[in-house]
């Protein structure tokens, strides 16, 4: 799981030092592409990025951890308001992996009000099991 923020203008470090955060990933706008590795691509980053990723215990809480990391981010509301304000997005990018052919969980009202009140997308990248739904391998 990791926390998210685009803008059109502002610069990594502005997002860094507000957060108290070191982020793993990060461009700025306007700078030339390149990959993760540091080889050039075509043209230039149309906006800045900013990624921080979390320690996620694998107890399979998602819901507890969620509710810890908005518990914890909340101090941070007045960033968070001054990011959308000014043309950016923010939000939770949830990365699941399931080893089972069915399986769910619930995120309750107050815990989607709360990251809401932040401004918090939560943004799911969901890696299903490889079987197919009729049993079939």
């Amino acid at each position: 799981m990791s926390l998210r923020i685009t803008h059109p203008v502002q610069v990594p470090e502005f997002f860094s030092s507000s957060l108290g955060l070191d982020p793993r990933y990060y461009w700025t706008v306007g700078q030339p592409r390149k990959t993760r590795k540091g080889d050039p691509l075509p043209g230039a980053y149309k906006e800045t990025y900013w990624s921080y990723s979390f320690d996620v215990p694998e107890d399979d809480d998602l819901p507890g951890f969620l509710d810890k990391a908005l518990t914890d981010l909340a101090q941070h509301k007045g960033f968070f308001d001054q990011i959308q304000e000014s043309g950016g997005r923010a939000g939770f990018f949830i990365g699941l992996f399931s080893g089972a052919f069915n399986t769910g969980f619930a995120l309750s009202a107050d815990l989607q009000r709360r990251a809401a009140a932040l401004g918090l997308s939560l943004d799911f990248d969901i890696y299903g099991y490889g079987g197919s739904s009729d049993g079939a391998a």
